[in-house]
């Protein structure tokens, strides 16, 4: 049976996950129900569902596939970009 604390993050939790002030994280989870509300859904005041927030905030388990990555940038691409040599100049201008 899942409780209130498996199911719902509080604004201590979201201190934490998000590094905020304690004012911040109650206005986030306000704005949170807010939009929740607006699809007609029912509400706890204090409380945003687990599932809301880390869907709303686009974070996920780790367990979960995080989607396609970006495959590693050639370094010739980065080699032809400099063009400057570390030899001395032919003419120097003192």
């Amino acid at each position: 049976m899942n409780t209130a604390a498996d199911i719902y993050y509080t604004p201590a939790d979201v201190m934490q996950i998000m590094d905020y002030s304690k004012s911040k994280a109650y206005k986030v989870i306000a704005d949170l129900n807010k939009e929740l509300e607006a699809k007609g859904y029912l509400t706890r005041r204090g409380m945003v569902p687990k599932r809301y927030f880390n869907d709303r905030f686009a974070f996920t388990a780790a367990t979960e596939n995080p989607g396609p990555t970006r495959p590693a940038k050639s370094s010739i691409k980065e080699d032809k970009k400099c063009t400057a040599t570390t030899q001395p100049s032919a003419r120097p201008w003192r």
